[in-house]
């Protein structure tokens, strides 16, 4: 995400997220330019941009203004913006240039798809690890970067798992035990 806003010099992004973790995750990473920098893809002196991180519904027009005067960067859970006020979110569909859509799975729903609905003729860019549904409904889009997960396990991204299960049901001190010396040995 992070590569193609700067790639593309996007002026002004909204990033659609499904969780409050996620939402800090990426407003953080955004916030610093995540590995860029530290790669060389970027030098140092170059700005990163200004992310707001929506956490509760924009209550007027004049609160969607000076968001958009203050960030180029909004990162919101599609329920924070459907709180808003409509003339507020639609100040914000319009002034966003791109849409970026993380869990992309999730575009089917309806909330998803109105605010995704608003950047027709736009930009909408769609990250997702699970491009298919069990409801069969389709997200939408092409495909244009496919990872599998066997390329992933053969780059080993994936470690073995060793589950220990601890059952203890005293008090906090007796299950923190539990656990320590289920680990001790590794």
């Amino acid at each position: 995400m992070i590569a193609a806003l700067v790639y593309d010099q996007t002026p002004r992004l909204l990033v659609l997220v499904p969780s409050d973790v996620l939402r800090r995750q990426i407003a953080g990473k955004f916030e610093t330019l995540g590995l860029l920098r530290e790669l060389g893809c970027m030098p140092g002196y170059a700005c990163s941009p200004r992310v707001a991180r929506l956490t509760s519904g924009v209550r007027t027009l004049e609160e969607a203004q000076l968001l958009i005067a203050r960030a180029n960067v909004i990162v919101a859970l599609p329920d924070t913006l459907e709180a808003s006020d409509d003339a507020a979110a639609q100040y914000i569909y319009k002034e966003c240039t791109t849409l970026f859509v993380d869990e992309a799975h999730h575009i089917a729903a309806d909330t998803w798809q109105r605010i995704r609905d608003r950047f027709t003729g736009k930009k909408v860019v769609q990250f997702t690890a699970t491009p298919f549904r069990n409801d069969q409904k389709h997200i939408g889009g092409k495909i244009i970067f496919n990872y599998k997960l066997s390329d992933a396990q053969t780059d080993k991204y994936y470690k073995p798992i060793r589950l220990l299960t601890v059952e203890e049901f005293g008090d906090e001190t007796l299950r923190n035990r539990a656990m320590l010396s289920a680990l001790s040995p590794y």
